[in-house]
């Protein structure tokens, strides 16, 4: 089975509608390719390295998710 890095954003807001797509790596992405691709700091790529979540209080974050060929999300 194929293995593929997905990228989503969450927002802190009544109306989202769960997560969204942002982009898709055939490789886990290291934290160099994070900072370029978010145009982020060190220390918010290195938290999404080790999968993502809320930093640190923001209204936008992101997930790292590894993911089959195939799964459903």
């Amino acid at each position: 089975m194929k293995i593929m890095w997905v990228i989503t954003r969450s927002i802190n807001d009544y109306n989202q509608d769960g997560d969204y797509f942002v982009s898709v790596f055939d490789h886990k992405p290291s934290v160099e390719e994070l900072k370029k691709l978010l145009r982020c700091g060190d220390e918010y790529a290195k938290n999404l390295e080790n999968g993502g979540g809320r930093y640190d209080g923001e209204g936008e974050w992101h997930h790292l998710t590894e993911m089959g060929s195939g799964v459903i999300y």
